[in-house]
């Protein structure tokens, strides 16, 4: 209940600092700067330009390089106060790059990469 007596609505980051709200409007919007849409073009508009100006290799190229500056950002800032394992970009993104041994040594822990553990 409010102090005038209507109930009172949850809002949106409710028990969240400033900093753990930019923290996921920053995810968000890297988030959406590495995906497809349902077409198959990136949501981007300049890795967009970069597979059509120089091909899809190369935006693929680009495209796991900006993963991996996500991770680096996600993995400074993921902690248990404000846990974002549960973010799309981990399962979307993440979990995709993870099978092919595309992300950074550190995601994968002191074993490293392994083939082996990812056949289906």
């Amino acid at each position: 209940m409010t102090t005038n007596g209507t109930p009172g609505r949850e809002k949106y980051f409710d028990d969240h600092s400033n900093s753990e709200i930019a923290r996921e409007i920053i995810l968000n919007a890297l988030y959406e700067v590495v995906i497809k849409d349902q077409y198959g073009t990136f949501n981007n508009y300049y890795l967009d330009r970069v597979e059509n100006d120089w091909g899809n290799s190369r935006a693929v190229a680009v495209r796991k390089l900006i993963v991996k500056y996500i991770w680096r950002i996600f993995n400074k800032y993921h902690t248990s106060k404000f846990d974002m394992s549960g973010h799309q970009i981990v399962s979307e993104v993440f979990h995709q790059q993870e099978r092919t041994g595309d992300m950074p040594k550190d995601y994968y822990g002191p074993l490293g990469y392994r083939k082996s553990d990812y056949k289906d």
